[in-house]
């Protein structure tokens, strides 16, 4: 151990003091749709990949 690589308590202490910016949006407005419906189209796109890999993985 030295100053390059101290233990990892020590990383955690000190990502733990790092300040931190407020959200741009809260908790619930997403399920709310506060987006906008920005996400969308990405959504749609995850949600068709994870079932067609599901779908193949049943056919081989």
């Amino acid at each position: 151990m030295d100053s390059t690589h101290p233990p990892t308590y020590l990383r955690m202490e000190w990502v733990a003091a790092l300040p931190y910016g407020e959200g741009r949006m809260a908790a619930g407005e997403a399920t709310r749709g506060a987006d906008g419906g920005e996400l969308d189209a990405a959504a749609g796109r995850v949600a068709q990949a994870i079932r067609e890999n599901a779908q193949s993985a049943l056919y081989r």
